[in-house]
């Protein structure tokens, strides 16, 4: 928060299509594909969180280092889960609390679990 812009958020705003200006522009999609250019693995270039729904291939239930898509109001939420117990997901991801940071969120906001569909195993 504050005046000035966080330069690394207007970068990782660059690997998406909304061509964003400041770090008040919701950035967790921004982040996902930032990240996901840094593995050399396509992300999908939308600033919408609900794109990753459409990303990769579905999973079951969570696993370290999927993409997890939650619904929140106003619209959607996209991180990397770090690990899960029965009720919670902990999730790495970009503007939580307007930083990069692990989160406790409830499962059932999860309304997708994604993973790389370039030739990685989500069993390994």
């Amino acid at each position: 928060p504050g005046p000035r812009h966080n330069a690394r958020i207007l970068e990782m705003h660059d690997e998406t299509w909304l061509d964003a200006a400041d770090d008040e522009t919701p950035w967790c999609s921004s982040a996902m594909n930032a990240w996901m250019k840094s593995a050399s693995v396509p992300g999908t270039r939308s600033p919408r969180a609900i794109s990753w729904l459409k990303w990769g291939v579905a999973l079951p239930g969570p696993r370290v280092g999927a993409v997890a898509v939650l619904k929140r109001s106003g619209g959607g939420h996209v991180a990397l889960v770090e690990h899960a117990s029965r009720d919670t997901v902990w999730l790495l991801g970009g503007n939580q609390k307007d930083s990069v940071i692990v989160l406790a969120y409830p499962r059932q906001r999860v309304v997708g679990y994604r993973w790389p569909s370039m030739n990685i195993n989500p069993k390994s």
